[in-house]
């Protein structure tokens, strides 16, 4: 047991070739045959905040790509050398190696990384046994923000070792070309031999009638092989599709010369979808033309939806206007109510000036009434030396008790008869110059005095 111990330890060691350290400002240039070349990172002179590792190959060769791998107080390791989702490691840039780049990177804060640990930076090639690899491996420090490479077409480092893409384009460095897609018309590409091609929908919510963000992307290409794979990376480049998505794709028979898809973005935290065509003939100068477009789904469930909308709009609108009908009648009704009300109960009197004019103070003793001695407004006899006024209708009330009457009212307190005559002055002679039971009366009208004699029984 010790011995097939001892010899799984050494199978796993002779496949690493070891350095040193490799300090910040160094820059050597390497070759390797080994399945992993491991360095221990010198930490003592690190005085900034981010730390930068840079692989740049001089030499590889056919389907030969290394990865860059970081981890703390231990080597990286593969658990499936031919599976590079198997790799154990705290930080790696499988990004570059899956799209097969000459440069790759590794960019972290420095200050974020645990303090006291061993920092074991590894150099894998998965096809060492073929193909040996060289390049040009520096360790640099910077104070600002930095991005693994600089952020083409109106792209930005919106974060670590990452690039914020524009519309329409994606990748590291925003330097990968995607086509718009769209619901109104077709986008059309060409793809060449192992290659992949891109289309991009950034979607809006006039796209959608409801929340359900569900809709087809159809695409046709001219060659014998295309693979279609659909997904959503936001801004993030880590989540670019990789050869793995092709393949698994290419498992399900989606291989012929067209290929839709029903996508639901419901739960997608940005509305982005990324379509990609590879073009998996390799040794063939052909190239895919490739078509595609959004189309919304058309069924009996989303036409049911749709008109059940319809009708509670048009039942929204309906009982909307009746409100509105009864609102205004009701207040119609309660304006009248109060015009009403108000003329009903509103008191206005004869002012001072027509008082005087019409029915002038006199003595009582000079004023005979056969309607009684009893003021009945005070409810008191009228005394010889009482003032009083005589209205149109003959009845005889205390100057003050009229003149506060006339303050609200117009007609008299007994037989209700108006006593607002307007322009008209009454004057009444007194009796022993006629005669007893003689009066003599004048009206003035607009100047003209018309004189009746009124014999009184």
């Amino acid at each position: 047991m010790e011995k097939t111990r001892n010899l799984l330890i050494f199978l796993i060691y002779s496949a690493f070739a070891f350095d040193d350290v490799l300090s910040v400002g160094q820059s050597d240039c390497i070759s390797q045959e080994s399945l992993w070349r491991i360095f221990k990172l010198n930490t003592s002179n690190i005085k900034q905040r981010y730390i930068r590792i840079d692989l740049i190959l001089t030499e590889f060769g056919f389907k030969t790509m290394p990865i860059l791998a970081l981890r703390f107080n231990n080597y990286p390791l593969f658990l499936d050398q031919n599976d590079a989702s198997s790799l154990i490691s705290n930080y790696a840039d499988l990004y570059s190696y899956e799209n097969q780049l000459k440069e790759h990177s590794l960019i972290f804060d420095y200050k974020s990384l645990p303090q006291n640990s061993i920092y074991y930076l590894g150099i894998a090639n998965p096809n060492y046994e073929n193909s040996k690899i060289s390049y040009i491996l520096e360790f640099s420090q910077y104070d600002d923000y930095i991005c693994a490479s600089d952020c083409s077409n109106n792209g930005y480092c919106s974060k670590l070792d990452s690039c914020s893409c524009g519309s329409c384009y994606i990748g590291k460095n925003c330097g990968i070309h995607a086509s718009k897609l769209t619901f109104k018309n077709p986008t059309q590409m060409e793809v060449k031999n192992n290659e992949i091609g891109y289309f991009e929908a950034i979607l809006t919510s006039k796209n959608f009638s409801s929340d359900n963000w569900k809709f087809y992307i159809n695409c046709e290409w001219s060659g014998e092989i295309g693979i279609l794979y659909v997904g959503n990376p936001g801004n993030s480049v880590d989540e670019l599709p990789n050869s793995d998505d092709y393949f698994s794709r290419l498992n399900l028979g989606n291989f012929s010369r067209s290929g839709s898809i029903m996508v639901d973005t419901s739960n997608f935290s940005q509305k982005i979808v990324l379509v990609s065509v590879w073009n998996t003939l390799v040794n063939s100068n052909n190239s895919l033309l490739v078509t595609c477009q959004l189309s919304k789904p058309s069924s009996s469930s989303d036409s049911y939806t749709i008109i059940t909308i319809i009708w509670i709009s048009i039942i929204c609108i309906v009982l909307s206007l009746v409100i509105a009908i009864l609102i205004f009648f009701l207040f119609r009704h309660q304006a009248r109510v109060q015009v009403y009300d108000s003329n009903a109960f509103r008191v206005s009197g004869i002012n001072q000036e027509s008082i005087e004019k019409m029915y002038p103070s006199k003595p009582i003793k000079n004023v005979a009434s056969h309607l009684g001695n009893i003021c009945v407004i005070c409810m008191e006899d009228f005394k010889g030396d009482s003032n009083v006024r005589k209205l149109n209708c003959g009845h005889i009330f205390h100057v003050e008790c009229i003149d506060e009457w006339f303050k609200h009212h117009k007609a008299c307190p007994m037989c209700k008869r108006d006593c607002e005559v307007p322009d008209i002055v009454v004057k009444e002679l007194i009796f022993d110059e006629l005669g007893e039971g003689t009066r003599m009366v004048s009206s003035d009208r607009g100047g003209e005095a018309e004189f009746l004699e009124i014999r009184v029984t």
